[in-house]
């Protein structure tokens, strides 16, 4: 993701799960909003969600949520939602540095990133279904966890980006 954010490309960058549980129809509802907001993310936690999954991965989806939500205070319930699109020039700009985190928990770091760059954040209801075959294992919230606690660190106090960050150079 973050070398293709540095190439050329079109108005909006983006990314899913590879298992696609989130149908492309979908997607169009959140490139829409890309007008009126910097970055825009997938949610199974909207009131016009539908999400189809296990009784298990509810549980340990909804429980990691309220964690994530909880200690960063982002402002988005569904930060583990596989959709997300960007404007070209703010991917650029939160995909600029490396991440700290990497596997399933790189999406909170880049909605840190906007947060503290003052971003305007969509969060948008999405149909979600849950595939066969599925990565995600009994070990996967342990490893998520140890991930946000090394965001947490990283960004303890300091601001993600090295740089300077000027929205009207963006605009």
């Amino acid at each position: 993701m973050r070398a293709l954010s540095l190439k050329p490309i079109p108005d909006f960058i983006g990314f899913t799960d590879a298992d696609l549980s989130v149908s492309p129809d979908q997607w169009g509802k959140l490139i829409e909003k890309l007008d009126k907001y910097d970055v825009v993310v997938g949610s199974r936690s909207m009131p016009d969600s539908v999400v189809q999954r296990s009784v298990f991965r509810n549980l340990i989806s909804k429980t990691f949520s309220k964690i994530v939500y909880e200690i960063l205070q982002l402002g988005v319930r569904d930060t583990q939602c596989g959709l997300k699109f960007f404007r070209t020039d703010i991917a650029k700009l939160l995909f600029a540095e490396p991440l700290v985190a990497n596997r399933y928990a790189f999406d909170i770091e880049i909605l840190l990133r906007a947060k503290q760059l003052d971003l305007k954040i969509a969060e948008v209801g999405v149909n979600w279904v849950a595939k066969n075959g599925s990565k995600v294992t009994l070990s996967t919230p342990v490893e998520m966890l140890i991930t946000l606690l090394k965001i947490v660190n990283a960004y303890n106090g300091s601001k993600p980006l090295q740089y300077q960050y000027n929205k009207k150079t963006l605009i």
